[in-house]
């Protein structure tokens, strides 16, 4: 079963959030297969094999209030993303919070990007408003990281690789609030640094029943990817 411990610090918040502690690559064995069935995927023997092979944990990108609120997300929404949270909580695979947040003033963000410029402009997305909270009803207490970026892909501006290499994951299970945008960055730069990687189509608001059609795409030369409704 993994375990975390409370010694890292939001640099946003100043709150301390856990940090994963390095375990066993065999404990994950059923986890994802637990996660995906949960959502009504099928796994087949090959990914049963492939899954008892890695370290895996559950990455949940974007739903903060910043954009859940924009995008319109729904309770039914909320409750697909926590259906499959608590069942990687339950499976013990730890569970990463991606959110996007910048300095007061925006020293991070370049007029030349024309998608954060324009949230420097409207002034959201500042660390410490509401806007970069992570929706309250993922923040169960049961050891879930936070995490905070700067751009569209949960890599960049944050420290999630430095995460997931001292806790020696190698599989990423990814929901957001967007396949088309946040899953798609983080997917595309997770398989160029050589995770094994499984998309959770969870409907999302912006982009709904497109997990399929953006997992095909992804992995056409990827590797395999288990699909979920």
């Amino acid at each position: 079963m993994a375990t975390l411990r409370h010694i890292r610090r939001d640099p946003g918040s100043g709150r301390q959030h856990p940090v994963l502690s390095s375990r066993s690559a065999h404990h994950s064995a059923p986890n994802v297969v637990l996660v995906w069935e949960s959502c009504g995927g099928a796994v087949d023997q090959s990914d049963r094999e492939r899954i008892s092979r890695v370290s895996t944990a559950l990455l949940l990108m974007d739903i903060q209030h910043g954009t859940t609120g924009r995008y319109g997300a729904t309770s039914d929404y909320f409750d697909r993303v926590v259906a499959a949270q608590a069942k990687a909580e339950d499976a013990g695979i730890p569970v990463i919070l991606i959110r996007v947040g910048f300095n007061l003033g925006y020293p991070e963000v370049s007029e030349r990007n024309k998608s954060f410029s324009a949230v420097k402009k409207g002034g959201s997305l500042v660390l410490g408003e509401k806007s970069t909270e992570v929706e309250p009803r993922l923040l169960r207490g049961k050891g879930e990281l936070v995490v905070t970026k700067k751009r569209i892909s949960s890599f960049a501006g944050s420290d999630l690789r430095e995460v997931l290499r001292a806790s020696n994951i190698d599989h990423l299970v990814l929901g957001g609030i967007a396949t088309s945008g946040v899953v798609l960055s983080t997917v595309r730069e997770a398989a160029d640094l050589d995770f094994q990687l499984t998309v959770l189509s969870l409907d999302s608001p912006i982009d709904p029943r497109r997990g399929g059609e953006f997992g095909c795409a992804l992995w056409s030369r990827g590797g395999p990817l288990c699909g979920i409704r």
